[in-house]
């Protein structure tokens, strides 16, 4: 039924692992990908030429063809002109332009007419991937159990409660360490796996493209192309799906003009309280987001200091966000003098009342932000000040002193790190390494992963940029070389090692001297920096010259104010801990099943990679025949893998499988592309005799994949058992067939006139039984939207009237979402997928 020819625009092709898209037409043929049109959904999807889960759709002599005008036939003959075919009958033509966009591939039927059959086993596999995949697509887990990661409870609320939007566009602010860049990646990885997002572009400052890309790669299996100047100059912005840029080279002329042509699914942006604003003037960089962000439904705005640019660059990202909600700097200020009084009034409440005090007031419809006062998990920070008289050979003595632990040390500059080095080479035999701006992104993040090694550097001496979102957790010592004016800018040093995850005490080694000693005690003795987190570390930049005790005062102050105010709201609206209970009660679920990890293993041994185990829940997967089939991603080398989330994050050189991993969903595709398991015989030995069919159909949606509708209607597999009689075998299928059905390939069971002739009826009302179950599925899809979306719908429309945040938008395309659910749950259909015939009875008398 598929063969292969040129590759040409006008073809029709279909996905394997979506075939509920419908038939495609290709658009456009380059040298590394296809982009193919699925007019039934309206999908426009681009595939890499090679390895992509789509096969060319032909017909044969003798196959039945459907038109968009709804004409069928047979097809007698088939002509080819240049690629394109036409499809002749007795009457009429149809050209494979004008085929039908829904087509039914009977490839079970056909081979039960033909007699060709597979293997007992390989139709046992068959029935694994199909349930496999239908737990993929209808897990509430989907794209948050595939992360490697501990699974922190605020995290993942968060991450739940961005994605579930239709078009989230959100700040996420919480403080260093709390792990905004995880619940970005959750997001992402989310809306990525289920289809919402398949163009996304992520902006962050030069210092950190590299360590985007490897986190990207590491925890979520998501390989994105690091876009700089030549690659926006060919191409990569229209060429490829996930994009990772530097902000200095989206700022390039040539770079932005290509961005700022792309739609986008998902714009992420790192560190964005670099995007300065003011009433007077906005910076280039802010510009230049606000313009992507008009490009993209959904925005996300990462940054640990909200309003370390002070209050009005805070209202100006937010207006990225939401210009309609945020169309006035006063208005904006006058909103937050209320939150004192409610926050006050939110402590005072339980339950609904709270949920709903929340709603109408509180900021997390735009703003998500976690705070250490309300998150356990970490360590004390431990201050350890020195004056001394020559702070190099302090270093050198420390360094020795402290062997073989780790040291992170960070001063302001550039220049600063490279005279520490050299002077630190004379007088210290400690492994260095250094982290700067004159080096290129490689060999930081070379020089990082040294540091990061058991048997690497002991020591790495860091300018400024490495305050900023780089993660050292894995050492316990921070040596502050030099005290900055910004507070904020301490912080974040401190919080390269102070994070969640964070196993130890942060020993926190300040050397200063007579001349420095008045700034080390404004930080020590009055802002107490070096004992506790700071928050909000813009208001004390004044009081840099006030003595210790004014500065305390003042910081006792503010606290007090942050208590009382807004991000008291912040934070009750920024986690619900039963929300995320259950959501990681889903995730441990997933994690443990033990079917999920036989299907695995066996799926890998069926395209020719045997694994060997080496201990609970990990292999290594071997190549047991010559040449393997090719799965994308797998290294001829083979992988070690584990199936458990302790080990994954214990041992980085483990690939963490779940079911979210790409080589798990294109083992899944590829086998269900496959003949494999459609057709199949067996014997059901025994003295009583019988005829059983066994039909396996699929409930397919073709509807957008924005709409998500896995939630509600997942492709799902639907076992039907019949006997000859007509009679459905109702049950457990692993009750009802013993377990030790024989081959009957051998047995010639289709010539047998007893078999053959039943056949089709009994197909027929298999069909008519599985139909049956479908209405039953449809009818509870849309039980299930009028509970979940409409109960949703109710409170957006209930708020509306209350609460500003919540935008005429939303409620409007809360109102299309759930009206096209609802359309394309009630156009749902079965498709046969697999057949087994099954004949009880003595097999001698079949010999």
């Amino acid at each position: 039924m598929y063969g292969a020819m040129k590759t040409i625009p006008g073809q029709r092709w279909m996905s394997t692992s979506e075939p509920e898209l419908g038939l495609g037409i290709l658009l456009e043929v380059e040298s590394r990908r296809l982009q193919i049109l699925f007019p039934g959904t309206g999908e426009l999807r681009l595939y890499a030429a090679q390895g992509a889960p789509i096969k060319r759709v032909t017909f044969e002599p003798g196959d039945m063809v459907y038109a968009q005008d709804g004409r069928s036939f047979t097809v007698i003959s088939v002509e080819n002109e240049a690629g394109l075919l036409t499809y002749i009958g007795s009457s009429e033509s149809l050209p494979e332009a004008h085929l039908a966009d829904a087509l039914d591939f009977n490839r079970a039927e056909q081979y039960l007419q033909q007699g060709k059959t597979s293997e007992a086993s390989s139709f046992r596999l068959r029935q694994d991937a199909l349930d496999l995949q239908h737990k993929m697509r209808r897990s509430p887990a989907r794209g948050f159990a595939g992360g490697r990661i501990d699974l922190i409870p605020h995290q993942l609320y968060i991450a739940q409660e961005v994605s579930r939007r239709h078009s989230p566009r959100v700040l996420l602010s919480d403080e260093v360490g709390l792990g905004k860049t995880i619940e970005a990646g959750l997001i992402l990885h989310r809306m990525y796996r289920s289809g919402r997002a398949q163009r996304v572009l992520i902006v962050v400052p030069d210092a950190l493209v590299h360590q985007w890309f490897v986190e990207l790669y590491r925890r979520f299996s998501l390989t994105f192309t690091i876009v700089d100047s030549e690659g926006a100059k060919s191409g990569d912005f229209a060429d490829e799906q996930l994009l990772l840029c530097g902000l200095p080279t989206l700022c390039e002329a040539e770079a932005c003009e290509a961005a700022l042509a792309e739609d986008w699914d998902l714009v992420i942006v790192d560190e964005a309280h670099h995007l300065a604003w003011s009433p007077e003037m906005a910076s280039m960089e802010y510009q230049i987001i606000q313009s992507l962000g008009q490009k993209s439904d959904a925005l996300l705005l990462l940054t640990a200091t909200p309003e370390q640019l002070g209050p009005e660059s805070h209202f100006a990202r937010l207006r990225l966000l939401d210009p309609h909600r945020y169309p006035d700097y006063e208005q904006f200020q006058a909103e937050s003098e209320d939150f004192k009084k409610i926050a006050q009034d939110a402590k005072l409440l339980l339950g609904d009342q709270l949920n709903d005090l929340l709603d109408r007031y509180g900021p997390g419809r735009v703003i998500f932000r976690n705070t250490r006062a309300n998150i356990s998990g970490f360590p004390p920070r431990i201050p350890k000040p020195v004056l001394v008289d020559d702070k190099v050979e302090w270093l050198a003595e420390l360094l020795e002193e402290l062997a073989p632990e780790k040291v992170l040390v960070i001063t302001s500059s550039q220049s600063d790190v490279e005279k520490l080095g050299r002077e630190l080479e004379v007088c210290s035999p400690v492994r260095i390494t250094q982290f700067h701006e004159g080096l290129s992104l490689m060999e930081r993040d070379r020089n990082a992963a040294w540091f990061g090694e058991p048997e690497g550097a002991r020591c790495l001496l860091c300018s400024e940029i490495g305050g900023e979102g780089r993660n050292f957790q894995f050492a316990h010592h921070l040596v502050l070389m030099d005290l900055p004016p910004s507070p904020e800018k301490v912080e974040q040093r401190i919080g390269r090692l102070d994070r969640i995850g964070q196993r130890h005490p942060i020993q926190i080694h300040v050397p200063y001297t007579e001349e420095t000693e008045s700034r080390f005690r404004w930080y020590h003795e009055g802002l107490e920096v070096f004992a506790r987190a700071l928050r909000a570390g813009h208001l004390y930049r004044k009081y840099l010259e006030e003595s210790p005790e004014k500065t305390k005062a003042y910081r006792d102050e503010i606290e007090q104010k942050l208590e009382e105010g807004r991000d008291t709201l912040l934070e009750m609206h920024s986690h619900k801990p039963e929300v995320s209970a259950a959501l990681i009660e889903q995730i441990e679920l997933a994690d443990q099943d033990p079917e999920t990890e036989r299907i695995i293993v066996a799926l890998f041994d069926h395209f020719g990679w045997h694994a060997e185990e080496t201990g609970a829940q990990a292999y290594r997967l071997k190549n047991r025949v010559g040449q393997p089939i090719p799965l994308p991603g797998m290294p001829p080398e083979g992988l070690s893998i584990t199936f458990d989330r302790t080990i994954a994050l214990q041992r980085q050189e483990l690939t963490f499988i779940t079911l979210d991993h790409p080589l798990v969903t294109a083992m899944a595709d590829c086998y269900l592309g496959e003949d494999d398991g459609v057709f199949s015989l067996a014997i059901w030995e025994d003295e009583q005799p019988g005829l059983f069919l066994e039909g396996v159909f699929l409930v397919e949606c073709i509807a957008p994949s924005e709409l998500f509708m896995d939630r509600f209607l997942p492709p799902e597999p639907i076992r039907v058992l019949v006997d000859a009689s007509g009679k459905e075998c109702v049950g457990d299928f692993e009750v009802i067939l013993p377990a030790n059905l024989l081959p009957g390939t051998q047995y010639g069971l289709l010539d047998q006139s007893v078999i053959s002739d039943g056949l089709p009826k009994m197909l027929g009302l298999a069909r008519s039984r599985a139909e049956k179950y479908l209405r039953d599925r449809v009818y509870q899809a849309k039980k299930t939207v009028k509970s979940s979306l409409g109960e949703e719908l109710n409170r957006l429309v209930h708020l509306r009237e209350r609460n500003p945040n919540i935008r005429d938008e939303e409620v409007t395309e809360a109102v299309e979402e759930m009206e096209q659910i609802k359309e394309h749950a009630v156009n749902a259909r079965v498709r046969l997928d697999s057949l087994r015939v099954i004949w009880r009875g003595n097999i001698r008398s079949l010999k």
